[in-house]
């Protein structure tokens, strides 16, 4: 996986921020998704990429603006971006344990409705794998 740096505002003091790192890593999975949706030969792994790359942003966005209505804006995002030279499979494996990782490191909120969209995050990664990996 891609390792992720960036800060909080108003913990400028902090080195490593799992929010943040959070955030980067699923924007990345968008264009990862969308890169090997038009790379892929196989139609069912075409139309799960692109169910993927389609609903992670609206599902990060309703992370991140109720995130920043109480804990402050996110700042010093990390635009670089290297496609990691994994398949899909393997790539949304690694996502999705490094978002349980993510979730659970201090610094994290642990409130309900951020955890529950986290939740579905995970889902929607969770089922990106099935499709991949089932629907042949």
């Amino acid at each position: 996986m891609v390792k992720f740096s960036a800060k909080i505002s108003n913990e400028a003091l902090q080195t490593t921020d799992p929010v943040m790192d959070f955030v980067t890593c699923l924007n990345a999975s968008r264009t990862y998704a969308h890169i090997h949706h038009w790379k892929t030969s196989s139609r069912s792994d075409h139309l799960a990429l692109n169910y993927f790359y389609e609903n992670i942003p609206p599902l990060v966005d309703a992370f991140v603006e109720p995130f920043q209505g109480i804990f402050g804006k996110l700042h010093d995002y990390n635009l670089t971006y290297d496609l990691p030279d994994v398949e899909p499979i393997q790539y949304f494996q690694g996502l999705y344990t490094e978002v349980q990782t993510l979730r659970k490191m201090p610094r994290f909120p642990q409130e309900s409705w951020l955890q529950n969209q986290v939740d579905e995050i995970a889902k929607l990664i969770a089922s990106t794998l099935y499709q991949l990996k089932e629907l042949k």
